[in-house]
């Protein structure tokens, strides 16, 4: 069947899916044992070269280090540390252990891993900085005197400075190199109501954005922890989930009965403590921040109270989600640079004139599902997206046909190591290939075509690269992957 000859049966075709339950047995989860008192995670744009919390992090990073030479199994060591999230070291290097190389990327648990990283490496920079009251800084980018590389990370640009690397991209160790605002813009996430939705779009934007742009040691998922700054940017994704929380409208982490919520809540995780023992957490273990773990964020709202097995009730949904599926994949270019493609809107339009989007019930989107997507290496570049948008026209995230960005970071490329859980949940169809897929909500971008005189038979879908702002203007990197996109479906998620 070819894709301009759908029919509005085909078109329309649904599926239904009914959830719900009344959910728990207790009203409380038990609380971690936590340190007296309640560490503050500060803002580094508030922070002095001279302010204990950054001379105490370059401390315990030059002893980290010195471990690193004298004894390199020792779980305190630097490089050690960034092992846990990733190394490209041999499996026959001294010390490896099962820790290593088990960081979540592409699936439910990306936010609650990255919390229990963070939290244990916090306390090892406590003791081996002999700093007792440190907790980490975050980088707050989406302010736009943020979007430079704090100084401190770069001034001066020698040895003797342990925030310092000389392996980042173009401009950001000469305070040239800026982000761009839909780099870090949390827009598309921030309006997610349910947890799937909110991690994949944060995951996405800024999360592997902000690491595409800066790249160097942070463009790489087996290196980007041997970067300092790299903390600081997760330090601020974790910030942002406690955030998103706060927002209400039923915003809430994976607290269900369900199989999928239940891995969530009881999968554990094995790290070490500043005492080199090893130790466990689960999701459970880390809801609230501030009770389980004693940090809190400097400028954050009272934190949102997430209990496992908490008894509250949960409404029965019915979520109609259908497709406008063509029955083969797209013949998409693949992507080296701006990259154009088209979709039939022919029944799109049809439906979108009967029934206009202006009566879409909340929550529900017209959708664009870009799926079996992959590169050969991890690209030193991120995607902006942009739907409906007329040949030759500015770009811009200010613009309705915007609707977010295409980012890879440990996900969709062939023959990478396997971290985590990725491999559970990935959708591989050859060994040793992960293929990623992207989700964006386009209501707003298909408002605005629908709008012109006449409406088009094509929808056009471009994606242009994007690396960093040089001194303000647009960095003209060239993309050193080649991304294929192997399906593209639009339609509707329609909540009822």
């Amino acid at each position: 069947m070819n894709k301009d000859s759908l029919t509005r049966r085909h078109f329309l075709q649904k599926t239904g899916i009914a959830t719900g339950a009344i959910l728990g047995l207790s009203i409380s989860d038990p609380p971690l044992t936590r340190a007296a008192g309640s560490f503050v995670r500060t803002d580094v744009g508030t922070l002095s070269a001279t302010d204990p919390i950054l001379t105490s992090y370059a401390a315990a990073i030059t002893a980290m280090r010195m471990l690193d030479t004298s004894d390199p199994t020792n779980p305190l060591g630097w490089q050690y540390q960034a092992a846990i999230h990733g190394t490209t070291a041999p499996s026959t290097t001294p010390g490896e252990v099962a820790t290593w190389n088990t960081c979540e990327h592409g699936t439910q648990y990306f936010l609650s891993w990255h919390r229990m990283y963070l939290y244990y490496f916090e306390r090892i920079i406590r003791k081996m900085s002999g700093n007792a009251n440190w907790a980490l800084p975050y980088w707050n980018y989406e302010a736009a005197s943020e979007a430079t590389m704090p100084a401190p990370f770069w001034t001066p640009a020698a040895a003797s400075n342990a925030l310092y690397t000389a392996n980042r991209g173009t401009g950001w160790n000469t305070g040239k190199a800026s982000l761009f605002p839909s780099t870090v813009s949390t827009t598309i996430a921030f309006g997610d109501r349910d947890f799937g939705s909110f991690w994949q779009d944060l995951e996405t934007t800024p999360h592997d954005a902000v690491h595409g742009a800066i790249g160097g040691l942070m463009g790489f998922i087996e290196t980007a922890a041997q970067d300092p700054i790299f903390f600081l940017h997760h330090c601020n994704i974790d910030r942002l989930w406690n955030l998103w929380l706060t927002q209400g409208g039923g915003r809430s982490d994976p607290l269900s009965s369900s199989a999928g919520d239940k891995l969530w809540q009881n999968t554990k995780f094995t790290f070490f403590d500043e005492n080199k023992n090893q130790v466990t957490l689960t999701g459970c273990d880390i809801l609230r921040a501030q009770d389980q773990l004693g940090y809190q964020y400097d400028t954050e709202p009272p934190q949102v109270g997430q209990f496992c097995n908490r008894v509250f009730h949960i409404p029965i949904v019915y979520y109609i989600p259908w497709f406008l599926c063509w029955p083969g994949p797209v013949e998409v270019p693949p992507l080296i640079g701006p990259t154009e493609f088209s979709a039939s809107t022919q029944e799109l339009a049809r439906h979108v004139e009967s029934t206009p989007i202006s009566s879409l019930k909340a929550g529900s989107n017209i959708v664009l599902k870009l799926t079996e997507v992959q590169a050969d290496l991890q690209p030193n570049v991120f995607y902006e997206v942009y739907v409906g948008l007329a040949k030759g026209a500015a770009t811009s995230m200010k613009s309705p046909f915007y609707v977010g960005n295409l980012a890879m970071f440990g996900r969709g490329l062939r023959d990478m190591k396997q971290h985590g859980h990725a491999s559970e949940n990935s959708e591989s169809k050859e060994q040793g290939t992960q293929f990623a897929s992207f989700t964006f909500k386009i209501t707003r971008a298909v408002e605005a075509v629908m709008k012109e005189t006449k409406a088009p038979k094509t929808l056009s879908i471009l994606l242009v690269p994007r690396g960093a702002l040089i001194d303000g203007r647009a960095e003209e990197r060239k993309p050193t992957a080649t991304i294929r996109i192997g399906r593209a479906e639009i339609g509707l998620e329609e909540l009822k």
